[in-house]
């Protein structure tokens, strides 16, 4: 019984450093995921409803500027 108890801790500890020492292949090469900046990755603070505005504005102004005379 105090052989398994032991033998379940050495398995926790080798478990941690073979995930550490992975390796993926990325658009840039071989890289170790652990080493990855994820919090550097923001998500954007503009509401869709502001760019969907912007994009309707920008067509009008588009239709106004090439608008033809005829009359």
């Amino acid at each position: 019984m105090f052989a398994c108890q032991v033998e379940g801790f050495g398995e926790m500890g080798t478990a941690k450093p073979q995930a550490a020492m992975r390796w993926v292949r990325t658009v840039d090469g071989w890289e170790r995921p652990d080493r990855w900046n994820l919090d550097s990755v923001r998500r954007p603070t503009l509401h869709p409803l502001v760019v969907a505005a912007g994009m309707g504005l920008f067509s009008v102004l588009g239709l106004l500027a090439f608008e033809r005379e005829e009359r």
